[in-house]
């Protein structure tokens, strides 16, 4: 290939240097590497080279040599001979896990260079399975801590949330999922969902605390079976990043969020660390926190897995217990305050309920920039030919004092950074 891509410079002792002394070329001037990165981002190009750099180093052969090997291994009728790359990346793979590297993120590197070459050279690895890397250490919430965070917590929505994730071990994603009629409202029942990402199934069981919550709110939701359980002040269902910004920030409110130890994915960590106190089993482990579905293969029936699931949550229950009483009480801390405001620009005084943010402008001047605004739209989409010849004509013309400007905002950005950090 004629056109050869370009990355940054060399990092002391990284593969990519130790790739150019051993092979000397660089692996960005091989074809083979450049027919895998065409139409990727500068990021994902700049990982490929480094982690295939490192597997090629292991093999002692450029890309080039290793797609020949691959055509011609794939062409021979032995299994053996045609499985020959298979094997030798699992040995590579298990040489990274040994050095603590992340073989996961090697395994799919490794895999994309040989699909984006050819679909023919792709691998049959088969269910070879590596483990994911954690990005937060892990870390176990006390039921004092969850009473915190509870009390805290400004709606019953909000409430409903962290029970279901304390006392259920379901993530962010999951709880999105949930529909009205899924989560039984009596104790103690068993129902089965599907997992939001990895779509293995998950028995979950109702305990007295969510199924009380569950009431209150549903009195005030007031929707139909199958619609979405959770859902906004517009109306709209509530996605997995809104229920995670929703509980941490209760977690800053509560003044657990520090440091990235206690993030929403901690309150499952402390279901299973419940579990495993009581010395649950590892099928019923397993089936409540949907890991796989190897329970229904143990216990034979659906039945027999509702049953030993109840059982088990019965067991639990004592200890992930929370106080719901004393919440009454703390719904007068967050009332709507009113306040008085002077408008900026005509002067009038307006009363107005407090948000996160305080107003300067008053109703009037706010509906009249928004019309101003919509007529200025209105006027762009008729004349957008005209408008849009007269800005780029403008640009040619002042070229070198729109770059000049840009420069010193630049400088300036650089500046401010650097006073920061001193």
């Amino acid at each position: 290939m004629s056109t050869q891509i370009k990355i940054r410079g060399y990092n002391p002792g990284s593969y990519r240097e130790k790739f150019l002394k051993h092979f000397g070329q660089p692996i960005e001037h091989y074809t083979a590497f450049q027919r895998a990165v065409i139409g990727l981002q500068f990021s994902t190009t700049y990982s490929y080279a480094d982690m295939l750099s490192n597997f090629f180093l292991y093999l002692n052969k450029d890309p080039d040599t290793v797609i020949k090997e691959r055509q011609k291994d794939l062409r021979n009728k032995d299994l053996v001979a045609r499985q020959r790359y298979e094997s030798e990346i699992k040995l590579f793979l298990n040489k990274q896990k040994e050095h603590g590297l992340l073989a996961r993120s090697y395994f799919t590197r490794i895999s994309g260079f040989f699909t984006n070459n050819s679909t023919f050279l792709r691998l049959d690895m088969g269910n070879y399975k590596t483990s994911k890397s954690r990005k937060s250490q892990k870390y176990s919430p006390t039921r004092e801590e969850v009473q915190t965070l509870i009390k805290n917590a400004k709606t019953t929505r909000n409430r409903l949330i962290i029970t279901i994730a304390y006392q259920n071990g379901l993530l962010p994603a999951d709880i999105a999922n949930l529909k009205i009629g899924d989560y039984p409202t009596e104790p103690y029942i068993a129902f089965r969902k599907l997992r939001q990402k990895s779509n293995t199934p998950y028995y979950g069981v109702s305990t007295p605390d969510t199924c009380k919550l569950l009431k209150q709110y549903l009195t005030k939701r007031k929707g139909k079976d199958g619609e979405p359980l959770f859902v906004g002040e517009t109306g709209l269902t509530l996605r997995a990043v809104a229920i995670r910004e929703a509980m941490s920030k209760t977690m800053k409110r509560a003044k657990l969020y520090t440091a990235r130890k206690f993030v929403p994915k901690c309150l499952r960590d402390g279901y299973a660390d419940a579990l495993i106190d009581i010395n649950a089993n590892f099928y019923t482990l397993n089936s409540l926190l949907g890991h796989s579905n190897a329970m229904i293969f143990r216990y034979g029936s659906e039945k027999k897995v509702c049953e030993r699931a109840v059982k088990v949550t019965k067991k639990v229950y004592p200890l992930i217990k929370l106080d719901l009483d004393d919440l009454t009480l703390q719904e007068e801390r967050f009332k709507k305050t009113v306040c008085t405001l002077k408008c900026v620009q005509c002067g009038k005084e307006e009363t107005y309920i407090k948000t996160t943010c305080n107003r300067k402008y008053c109703t009037c001047c706010i509906n009249k920039s928004l019309k101003r605004i919509a007529q200025q739209k209105k006027y762009y989409l008729k004349n957008k030919e005209t408008i849009d010849k007269k800005r780029i004509a403008y640009r040619h013309k002042h070229k070198d004092e729109i770059n000049k400007r840009r420069r010193i905002a630049r400088l300036n950005k650089k500046l401010s950074i650097s006073q920061y950090c001193l």
